[in-house]
């Protein structure tokens, strides 16, 4: 299914009003959609459901996917710059040459993500940040947070 910027703009307003603990709001839910080079730059996605949804090439610039479930989603190239991955569930995913670069990435769980030739350069994660088997997330360029 493809979504106009129409359909976008209705299902973003439901999500903000669920959000707000409004009645009539929706948790936003793209599960399995094709949003191919989607720009959703800046949006407040948080606890959205991404599951299996393609996002290749997707622009999500300073997105808040706080919380969301992006397992199995495609985010190949995706540029999700200074987005915000806490507690998000990307088990499964491929993020192959996305860009990671300052993301939040504490408490994310890439376990059997494909991240080859992600960008991590200036991304900060933690302890319970769980990666793929024998990655280096330091060798890629993100920082890990001193939990006191």
């Amino acid at each position: 299914m493809q979504f106009t910027d129409n359909d976008l703009r209705l299902i973003f307003e439901r999500h903000h009003r669920f959000l707000s603990g409004e009645p009539d709001g929706v948790v936003c839910d793209f599960r399995n959609a094709n949003l191919y080079g989607v720009n959703l730059s800046h949006e407040n996605l948080t606890g959205a459901n991404l599951e299996g949804a393609i996002l290749i090439r997707a622009l999500l610039w300073c997105a808040d996917l706080e919380g969301a479930n992006l397992e199995k989603a495609n985010l190949k190239h995706a540029n999700l710059y200074g987005a915000n991955l806490n507690n998000c569930m990307l088990k499964n995913a491929s993020l192959l040459g996305a860009n990671l670069e300052n993301a939040n990435l504490q408490n994310a769980n890439f376990k059997n993500a494909n991240i080859d030739s992600i960008t991590l350069r200036n991304a900060v994660y933690n302890s319970r940040t769980v990666w793929p088997d024998n990655f280096d997330p330091e060798a890629a360029g993100a920082t890990k947070l001193i939990e006191l």
